[in-house]
């Protein structure tokens, strides 16, 4: 029997607070063009001490929905978060509403890429900066060395 993502996202914190890794794939568009939609999983770990600008969590957002999205913004209260095929859509949560932090990105040929390395920040920033030209460069996609 399939679960609702409302069902499923409870036991997936219970997990990752029992320290445990999980693999999940994603659905939606919205982290195009470094996790793609149906090919590709992240592997969830348990949070670090501090999240940083750039992590990629799982997190319940401020209207109550499950979101894997990039940190953009950090404050002690509140988290913003960005897809990054997302233009202009944020969503906001409580550090205490992040379920997990996603650490590796699982591709259709099982390979796995770090979204933590020095690497894959440095290409996130790059793609940051250039939120305001993404609609163009995400129609494109197939030509983006990503």
């Amino acid at each position: 029997m399939k679960k609702s993502t409302q069902e499923l996202m409870p036991e997936v914190g219970r997990l990752i607070r029992e320290g445990k890794t999980v693999v999940l794939p994603v659905r939606g568009n919205s982290m195009r063009p470094f996790i793609q939609n149906g090919n590709d999983c992240v592997e969830l770990h348990p949070l670090p001490p501090v999240l940083r600008k750039g992590d990629v969590v799982l997190a319940r957002t401020s209207k109550g929905y499950y979101v894997l999205h990039r940190v953009t913004a950090i404050s002690p209260d509140l988290l913003t978060l960005e897809g990054d095929g997302n233009i202009g859509l944020r969503e906001t949560c409580r550090p205490s509403d992040v379920l997990a932090r996603a650490e590796w990105v699982i591709d259709a040929h099982k390979e796995r890429h770090s979204l933590l390395d020095k690497r894959a920040r440095i290409k996130w920033r790059m793609w940051y900066m250039l939120r305001p030209m993404r609609r163009v460069l995400l129609a494109c996609q197939g030509c983006l060395p990503i």
